[in-house]
C-alpha cells in the first residue's frame, strides 16, 4: 500500500467519523442549511467546490490514462463530496501505472 492510499484511508476514516456525528446532530439537510445561513458557510462551500473541481481534473486525466470510466467518480463526487475522490485513490491508487524503480 503506497502513501497515497494510506493517507486516503486515514482521511476517509476521519471524514466518515465527522460526517456521522454531523448527520446525527443536524441531519443531511441540516448540513446544507448551516452552509446557506451565513457568508462564512458560502465561503466554505465555494472553497470545497473549487478544491473538488481541481481534484476531479486530476482524476479525469488519471482515469483516461488508466482507461477506466470517469463519469461514475464524477457523479459520486457530486453526491458524496470528498468521499468519492478518496475512494478513487483507495481503489485505483494514484501515480505511475508501473512500479518501476529508476
Amino acid at each position: 500500500m503506497n502513501a497515497y492510499r494510506i493517507v486516503s484511508l486515514v482521511l476517509l476514516l476521519a471524514l466518515g467519523a465527522v460526517t456521522i456525528l454531523a448527520l446525527a446532530d443536524v441531519g443531511y439537510i441540516g448540513i446544507f442549511r448551516l452552509l446557506i445561513d451565513s457568508t462564512a458557510g458560502w465561503q466554505v462551500f465555494v472553497d470545497l467546490a473549487a478544491a473538488l473541481i481541481l481534484v476531479l481534473m486530476f482524476l479525469w486525466k488519471d482515469a483516461q490514462r488508466r482507461q477506466i470510466r470517469f463519469w461514475p467518480w464524477l457523479l459520486a463526487t457530486l453526491l458524496l463530496g470528498s468521499f468519492a475522490p478518496l475512494l478513487y485513490v483507495l481503489v485505483n491508487g494514484y501515480g505511475p501505472l508501473t512500479d518501476k524503480v529508476a
